[in-house]
């Protein structure tokens, strides 16, 4: 996708929020080789250029989408309300626990994020 190709994937786990059918990509049932193959062909042969060239562009905005800041942002979003939807109901002390591991958890994605935004290759072009 970063590289402006239109990609094929599983339409399982977390595939489908980055790869949108018909729009950048082609999903597929999970194990099913005849569809990955038919897929395949589809956009090597059967698909247009006008089209493939489409779907590439839309390919490649959704892989910009995702660099190393808002792929942690969105991590430390979800670990956050994790913990807030977890413990805020618990008794008192297992709330600070909660809020002890978050706040470590969040510490240590800032310290992720620092080290793979300064140090990561030029942003893509």
């Amino acid at each position: 996708m970063a590289s402006g190709v239109p990609v094929v994937g599983a339409r399982a786990g977390g595939i489908p929020s980055i790869i949108t059918h018909d729009q950048n990509g082609l999903l597929c049932a999970p194990g099913d080789a005849e569809e990955f193959g038919r897929a395949l062909e589809g956009l090597l042969g059967g698909t247009g250029e006008a089209r493939r060239l489409e779907m590439g562009r839309a390919a490649r905005a959704e892989a910009e989408r995702w660099d190393w800041e808002s792929a942690t942002a969105h991590l430390r979003n979800v670990q956050y309300r994790a913990a807030v939807e977890n413990f805020s109901s618990r008794p008192s002390w297992l709330a600070q626990v909660g809020r002890y591991c978050r706040d470590r958890a969040t510490k240590c994605l800032d310290a992720f994020s620092r080290h793979f935004v300064s140090s990561q290759p030029a942003p893509l072009v």
